[in-house]
């Protein structure tokens, strides 16, 4: 046994039914329904209230002329009596029978009477006989109407006023309007009912469909890819649903760029408190190691000047000087490192003054005297009287000649030239230029070195001593001063390095 299941089709009535609460649903739709409605019903009700008029006036035409054949008729007949009122007496009744004349008054072209029978037009007036127009007088509750015919229109030498029964006009006007009525509810409903079904799809559907996009998304705001909408058509709506569907791609795009950024803001949040951990540490570190370090250069130093190599073994003596140099060196280090912790948590401060850097630079060559010697370099320092004068901070200044000036002898070999010239600039600037011959840098060497413990792996730089801490310095030194850094290298070919100081910058 094979038992099917056929699924129904909703019925005209439940589909009526489902399109009316969705509509109800949607205010604008029901508003747009019901103005729909009653525009109908207004353009109806004028077309009734015209159509009434007319089709009592018809009505009236229509009594009208079968009264006016029938009084031809008679005056016709009566015409052919020697007895003309008699006559008009006697045929009158017989041929009215079953007619809405109902009385009838014929006078001569002077006004008189001649003759009549039936019930006789007492709204008519002897003045309004003999005029050459057909008037009329319609009493007041509208069952009888009274007319004056002119000769013309009665065909004849006479002029005819005449009673109509007009009562059956009032009912026939009443039915009429009840079947009217009936037809503009029956095509109002129709027109109606059958605007809900377009509205439905052309308005309500895509509109529901946009709605439910859009509360959609304002509940899952972080997934706007969901929400897409599709929507055929060429109309506006479609318009406003691609305008969505562009909306919900930007939203897709803002929020995908504003995760990245904040996936961005935490690395750098991350990086930020380790640089931050790592100053800490290393300024900890070094105020701890100084203490230790310069007891052992201490006591170094004064094993250096209390004995010598009668008293102590010349290799003891050796040792301490080793002790000695390496305590200094490594004080050094820590220095610069304590330096760079210093300047990168904001805590150095510049004392400016007015300076000649011509003067620190033949400080800074002279406290090398002993390393250029050893090399045999040769320095070519500007004169002192053209170099200037500068505002900034004199110790800072001596400290980045220092380290620019330690690199080009470090990697300069022996027997070369070192130039450190001043130059200034039209604008106020002062660039403090060291140039030497050395084994020089690539450009992505160059961006090695400026990071803090960046080291260029070449044969030269490997054989000498460094941290990578010596140019990161001179940078940021000069950034305290409002100044900048500038290296020009060519591998194999030596260095140039320029250091800008503004003016006035080192007051700020």
């Amino acid at each position: 046994m094979t038992i099917s299941i056929v699924s129904q089709q909703p019925g005209l009535l439940d589909r009526l039914t489902l399109t009316l609460s969705n509509l109800r649903a949607c205010r604008l739709c029901w508003r747009i329904t019901i103005s729909i409605f009653a525009a109908i019903l207004a353009a109806e009700a004028a077309i009734l209230f015209f159509s009434i008029q007319r089709f009592e006036q018809d009505r009236l035409y229509e009594l009208e002329r079968e009264s006016l054949v029938l009084t031809r008729a008679i005056i016709r007949e009566a015409a052919h009596s020697d007895d003309f009122a008699a006559a008009v007496a006697a045929i009158g009744p017989r041929m009215r029978d079953n007619s809405v004349l109902l009385g009838i008054q014929v006078f001569d072209e002077a006004g008189r009477r001649l003759a009549g029978f039936g019930v006789l037009p007492d709204q008519v007036k002897d003045s309004d006989v003999g005029h050459a127009v057909t008037k009329y007088f319609r009493s007041d509750d509208g069952s009888v109407q009274d007319l004056i015919w002119p000769q013309r229109r009665t065909r004849s030498d006479y002029l005819v006023a005449a009673r109509i029964d007009t009562g059956e006009i009032g009912p026939q006007v009443t039915a009429f309007i009840w079947r009217i009525i009936g037809l503009v509810m029956l095509i109002s409903v129709v027109v109606t009912v059958v605007a809900m079904f377009v509205l439905e799809r052309l308005l309500l559907n895509p509109l529901l469909q946009l709605r439910n996009g859009l509360s959609a998304l304002s509940q899952d705001i972080e997934n706007p890819a969901r929400h897409r909408l599709s929507m055929s058509g060429k109309d506006e709506l479609r318009d406003v649903t691609n305008s969505f569907d562009v909306l919900t791609a930007r939203l897709e795009s803002a929020l995908l760029e504003i995760e990245q950024q904040n996936s961005r803001l935490r690395i750098k949040e991350v990086a930020e408190q380790a640089n931050k951990n790592r100053s800490e540490f290393l300024s900890n570190m070094t105020h701890e190691l100084r203490t230790p370090l310069n007891s052992v250069i201490g006591f170094s130093e004064v094993i250096k000047t209390q004995f010598t190599s009668e008293t102590v073994d010349p290799q003891a003596l050796e040792y301490v000087e080793e002790i000695y140099q390496g305590g200094h060196n490594l004080l050094g280090i820590i220095n610069d490192i304590l330096e760079l912790t210093r300047i990168e948590a904001g805590s150095v401060s510049i004392q400016t003054e007015e300076i000649c850097i011509g003067d620190i630079a033949q400080s800074c060559v002279n406290f090398f005297r002993t390393s250029i010697e050893d090399k045999q370099i040769e320095i070519n320092l500007q004169q002192r009287e053209t170099w200037g004068l500068v505002e900034a901070d004199p110790q800072l200044i001596r400290q980045i000649i220092l380290k620019v000036l330690s690199n080009a002898i470090k990697f300069s070999p022996s027997g070369s030239q070192v130039e450190i010239s001043g130059l200034a600039e039209a604008n106020g600037c002062l660039s403090i230029i060291v140039e030497d011959n050395g084994i020089g840098m690539s450009d992505e060497e160059i961006l090695i070195a400026l990071e803090p413990f960046g080291q260029v792996d070449g044969s030269l730089s490997r054989s000498n001593d460094g941290t990578g801490l010596g140019l990161p310095l001179v940078k940021l030194l000069l950034e305290l001063h409002g100044g900048s850094l500038d290296i020009q290298s060519t591998k194999g070919a030596g260095t140039r390095v320029s250091m800008l100081l503004r003016p006035g910058a080192g007051n700020s």
